[in-house]
């Protein structure tokens, strides 16, 4: 490991570059007691972060570039708590938007906007799965301008439903079970 900035006390303070060889890995930014605290940009041959960092985790408002050729692209731009994503933040794919909402231990939980191929789903979430209230948007194929208003579980349909159409009308309602 290089360190190239500011010290005081023997430690890291200011502003500074850190580079760990072994990794690849360099950061760029505000340092504070030997840590990264403050606004820097850290990157290796795998992702780009630029945002706030609290004692040498990622923490406060960033944005996130996966941009390796083993995994899929990734974009995501929100909030952080201690390397992970947290509060509220939007997701991409190499394309297009795919999630708006809270981010709980990396994964979609709480209310957001789930964006997939035949249209989007508004409502609660639990772990990346659609669970609780919510509303499944239709923006394609035979169900395109309707909506279907019910109760999610483990990304499956479970309890009382509609199914409405862009007017407003009542097409169908019933219950579904673990569907």
């Amino acid at each position: 490991m290089k360190y190239v900035g500011d010290i005081k006390d023997n430690k890291e303070n200011g502003v500074g570059a850190l580079y760990e060889l072994k990794y690849y890995k360099v950061y760029e930014g505000e340092f504070q007691n030997g840590k990264k605290n403050g606004k820097g940009i850290q990157y290796n041959q795998n992702f780009i972060y630029n945002g706030s960092f609290e004692d040498d985790k990622r923490n406060g408002g960033g944005v996130f570039f996966r941009i390796n050729d083993t995994e899929k692209f990734e974009k995501y731009e929100g909030n952080w708590k201690d390397d992970k994503k947290y509060g509220f933040g939007k997701q991409y794919d190499e394309t297009k938007l795919i999630y708006e909402g809270n981010f709980y231990n990396d994964k979609y939980n709480g209310n957001g906007i789930l964006y997939v191929d035949n249209g989007f789903y508004k409502g609660e979430l639990l772990d990346n799965n659609k669970h609780g209230k919510g509303i499944f948007y239709f923006t394609d194929g035979n169900y395109k301008d309707l909506r279907y208003e019910g109760i999610w579980k483990n990304d499956k349909k479970d309890g009382e439903y509609k199914l409405i159409d862009k007017n407003n009308n009542l097409i169908k309602e019933g219950i579904y079970k673990n569907k």
